[in-house]
């Protein structure tokens, strides 16, 4: 750990000390003051990374039992929460995806169709990023894509605004497109699990989609707005993105895992949406499209942990 890294680190566990042995307000509760310390702690760590994410979110789950906060069962079990398994299996999902090849061909597709210009590229680029960020983490998608968007920017010059409006218009496409289903990013099941948990509200898959996919829609002609007037790119053509023309059995098998998953979480929604997804990751195993050893390397288990810390 670094001098800096140090120096954040020590400053999470005085607030916790500070708050531990300083008076508590008047109208709260010892446990609810140091909730608030057990929040500033985890925030602090987890805003300045000054120890790595997953460790941040395991001491956030232990720090309430030792403060006499919670019972450690009962801190724990606040691991199990339905976000947490959904995430899972939507990383299951993504590894599948990016070992069966789909996402390229996506990819291939959508840049040909928008290359005859760098406007229209960059337009490209915002509408798959969004597009693969329906079905799997934004982060992942970004991940995704890099390789392939910056070939297709290896042939202008580096210091130009068309190299810089093709990587901003990934990330805020990503970003964009991430809000709009479950799958997208783990705030959206977390907030789903959040509202039925503790006000008994339950929000489906579908109801998910008819409230966030309008906001992205509108999202994407602003951003490719506000990119266009922040980087004018020069105009250049993109025509180096190719794909073959028929779909390989590893990906017609993606394509009908991913159609059946949407299928489940759209009409079994009694199930859960986590029931729905890990049913859809385990069929991964069933056809062969990936192996465990690929799934361990694909999966952030320390964003597990940190979301596992944060419920």
């Amino acid at each position: 750990m670094n001098r800096r890294k140090l120096i954040y680190f020590l400053i999470s566990l005085f607030v916790v000390v500070a708050f531990y042995f300083g008076p508590t307000p008047s109208g709260l509760s010892f446990q609810g003051k140091m909730m608030i310390a057990t929040l500033l702690f985890g925030a602090i760590l987890f805003v300045t990374e000054a120890l790595p994410l997953g460790i941040s979110g395991l001491l956030v789950m232990i720090l309430p039992p030792i403060l006499g906060i919670f019972p450690s069962d009962e801190v724990f079990g606040f691991f199990g929460n339905e976000a947490v398994f959904f995430l899972i299996g939507a990383f299951i999902l993504a590894a599948g995806i990016q070992k069966s090849g789909i996402h390229r061909r996506v990819a291939a597709v959508i840049l040909r169709a928008f290359g005859k210009s760098s406007r229209m590229f960059v337009l490209g680029v915002l509408i798959l990023g969004a597009s693969l960020s329906f079905v799997i983490s934004e982060h992942a998608v970004v991940a995704m894509l890099l390789p392939i968007i910056g070939a297709s920017l290896m042939a202008v010059d580096k210091g130009s605004n068309v190299g810089k409006a093709g990587m901003l218009s990934l990330t805020y496409g990503c970003t964009a497109g991430s809000i709009a289903t479950l799958m997208g990013g783990a705030r959206n099941p977390y907030t789903v699990a959040f509202l039925y948990e503790n006000y008994g509200i339950r929000i489906s898959f579908l109801h998910w989609i008819m409230f966030a996919m309008p906001v992205t829609l509108i999202m994407i002609p602003i951003l490719w707005f506000i990119i266009m007037r922040v980087n004018p790119p020069e105009n250049f053509e993109f025509s180096s993105v190719t794909h073959s023309k028929k779909l390989t059995k590893k990906e017609w098998e993606m394509l009908g895992i991913l159609i059946f998953t949407v299928f489940l979480l759209l009409t079994m929604q009694g199930w859960g949406i986590a029931v729905s997804i890990i049913i859809g990751a385990a069929m991964l195993f069933v056809f062969n499209i990936t192996s465990w050893r690929d799934v361990e390397r694909s999966i952030p288990w320390g964003v597990i942990l940190l979301y596992g810390g944060a419920m």
